[in-house]
């Protein structure tokens, strides 16, 4: 019953992802991260992130480039509670980003970077639905508050999606995201972003992890009411810190 409610859920959102995408500009992004996690309890985990996002020039000589122009960079502290392996309660009580404008005009290459900081909390939830294969369902509420901006943005993220243990080593992971404003914001502005994901980890020892992949994103410009189709190519790298013996 609850694979199936799952599969449904996943093939409706990816529907309206297609459908969204014949409608957009097409715009190519490189994300990348470096993750440290450190174990305060064997259920207490802080985790400091700094992350950089690329974007190509879309009037550039080299279109193709997803690294070419600054798009974003962040830092965020994760507080995660892990009492199973099926659950985790997350909170984020610092974030800072730096986010260029996405390049949509010529002059967006010379536009100033946009500081914002948030606070948020989320809930995600892994239910084994096989020796293999497990589901994964997170919701997201984060607070929004941009440099120069008067009004704080509420924006609420639930992901659908499923894991898939090819070996203890390998994980394969395929989901979907959606994002939604939903204070703080017109009523045709609820609508932010809606995400495709594919990726893969490899975990060569308990310590360290690679994630390679590959996500689609519907993104409405609120400035310009106008919706664009983003391909963004991922590699993402995490490390815990050992825990000390007592």
């Amino acid at each position: 019953m609850f694979n199936n409610r799952l599969t449904a859920i996943l093939v409706i959102k990816f529907s309206h992802l297609i459908f969204l995408s014949a409608h957009a500009q097409s715009h190519i992004n490189w994300w990348t991260r470096l993750s440290v996690t450190k174990p305060i309890s064997q259920v207490f985990f802080t985790e400091l992130e700094g992350q950089i996002r690329r974007q190509n020039n879309y009037f550039g000589q080299v279109r193709w480039n997803p690294a070419e122009e600054h798009l974003t960079h962040s830092l965020r502290l994760f507080i995660h509670y892990k009492p199973s392996t099926k659950f985790v309660a997350t909170i984020l009580p610092f974030t800072w980003f730096a986010a260029s404008p996405i390049i949509t005009a010529p002059s967006d290459v010379d536009a100033k970077v946009q500081h914002e900081f948030r606070i948020a909390a989320l809930v995600e939830w892994q239910p084994l639905l096989n020796n293999q294969f497990s589901g994964a369902l997170r919701t997201w509420v984060e607070c929004r508050n941009f440099q120069g901006m008067p009004n704080n943005l509420v924006r609420f993220r639930q992901r659908v999606g499923f894991r898939y243990r090819l070996t203890d080593k390998w994980q394969a992971f395929l989901g979907s995201e959606l994002l939604l404003h939903v204070y703080g914001v017109e009523k045709n502005q609820l609508y932010d972003h809606s995400r495709l994901v594919f990726n893969v980890n490899y975990k060569p020892n308990p310590l360290c992890r690679i994630e390679l992949g590959y996500m689609y994103a519907n993104r409405l410009l609120r400035n310009q009411m106008q919706y664009i189709d983003e391909s963004n190519l991922i590699t993402h790298f995490y490390y815990t810190l050992p825990q000390k013996k007592k």
